[in-house]
């Protein structure tokens, strides 16, 4: 890929990215008591039904670290994987194209779930942003509706916009880090 020499880009994702979809393969139900059969199932559904010796394998790389009894952390890893496999791996690969190209790249990861959820994708359950959720603190909705917001959230989006405002304006002065919102440049 070529790259215009003098543009930079801000791109990112959302703490919770893959909660968005996995909550359209599994219902409520099996949520609150998943297991690696329901995973196990899931690859099957999707055309990688595969041996039992890869299913061994994925359920040692993706699943490994944790208890394969809890389905709370279950869950919570087929979120992290979704979202990566969804999101995050194709925004690395892009990123790093264009930052090898010797231009800057900032990303960012959002954190926190708003109070008001705008989407019917962004299912209640999640603890932190799903997808789509920076969008209304990028755009202020949140100082144009603060009945709907806490003071934290709406100072939140003065804070992006202000950020984002002078990104656009100088490409660079946006390098910060709060409790909630992370951006970091990659050379």
């Amino acid at each position: 890929m070529e790259f215009n020499p003098q543009n930079e880009i801000l791109i990112g994702t959302n703490a919770e990215e893959g909660a968005s979809f996995v909550w359209t393969l599994f219902s409520e139900k099996i949520r609150s008591n998943f297991s690696v059969e329901h995973i196990s199932e899931l690859l099957d559904k999707n055309g990688l039904n595969s041996s039992q010796e890869y299913k061994e394998l994925f359920f040692k790389e993706a699943f490994g670290d944790i208890d394969r009894n809890n389905s709370r952390l279950l869950w919570k890893r087929l979120i992290k994987i979704l979202g990566d496999v969804i999101f995050v791996c194709s925004d690395y690969l892009f990123i790093n194209s264009f930052a090898n190209s010797g231009r800057n790249v900032y990303y960012y990861e959002f954190e926190p779930k708003p109070s008001l959820i705008l989407t019917p994708w962004t299912p209640k359950w999640t603890e932190k942003a799903s997808h789509f959720d920076e969008v209304p603190f990028v755009f202020g909705r949140p100082l144009l509706r603060p009945q709907d917001y806490t003071r934290s959230e709406t100072e939140l989006s003065k804070y992006i916009m202000n950020s984002w405002v002078n990104f656009a304006k100088t490409g660079y002065e946006l390098v910060y880090q709060t409790n909630k919102f992370f951006l970091f440049v990659i050379d």
